[in-house]
């Protein structure tokens, strides 16, 4: 998304100038030589983006350019502390949440503001981390936080995770899809509902002995 965004504001500016080289010094003379000031600006952030180069995102007066120019560089090089220095709430929680994202690092999750851009931060640090202590930073949100320890357990194939969930209807759909990773019959007794349990011992019986007859067929082949 952001490569389309830079692409798109790059032929914008170079439809107000002559031909650009990025890598040289004449790139900048050229954002200085255009007549309106946004059209300035956004030549500073994008050319500072691509450069990453600080000095020119400071040259755009809005605000607004100048910290999206600010985030583009953290996110690109995973700096956090590039992050610090933005005075934008919005671009600075963007930055926070990109960075974390790209590093898996909960602790800038923490950082974010925006219950939103914080809690889809906690939810992908803790899927690609498979680290289900990560979906307690999950706020407000019930069906986030059950997404978030569903996937977990399913990935880990591990039955207590979803005992984080308020029983026993979370605790089961969790512990359904979980056993259904697993194939085991024996596994179902650790849902708490009757009819819940009935219908695993029925479906995970038909899964593991479609699991084996695939296994026997490769055996043969």
């Amino acid at each position: 998304m952001r490569l389309i965004v830079i692409l798109l504001s790059m032929l914008i500016i170079t439809a107000s100038c002559s031909a650009i080289n990025l890598f040289t010094g004449a790139v900048v003379a050229e954002c200085d030589a255009l007549s309106q000031q946004n059209l300035r600006d956004t030549c500073y952030a994008e050319i500072g983006i691509i450069r990453q180069n600080i000095n020119l995102c400071d040259r755009a007066e809005n605000e607004g350019s100048k910290y999206y120019c600010y985030e583009g560089i953290a996110e690109t090089t995973n700096s956090s502390t590039i992050c610090t220095d933005i005075e934008d709430s919005y671009w600075r929680n963007v930055c926070f949440k990109a960075v974390g994202m790209n590093i898996n690092d909960a602790s800038l999750c923490a950082q974010v503001t925006n219950e939103e851009l914080k809690n889809t931060c906690y939810l992908d640090v803790s899927l690609d981390t498979e680290d289900e202590t990560v979906c307690a930073g999950v706020q407000n949100s019930i069906p986030l936080t059950e997404r978030c320890y569903t996937k977990v357990a399913v990935a880990k194939k591990d039955l207590a995770i979803c005992r984080n969930l308020p029983p026993p209807f979370a605790q089961d759909r969790c512990g359904l899809k979980v056993i259904y990773e697993i194939g085991d019959p024996s596994t179902c007794n650790f849902l708490l509902l009757g009819a819940v349990k009935e219908l695993c011992f029925e479906k995970t019986k038909v899964i593991a002995d479609e699991r084996r007859a695939k296994k026997t067929n490769e055996t043969i082949v």
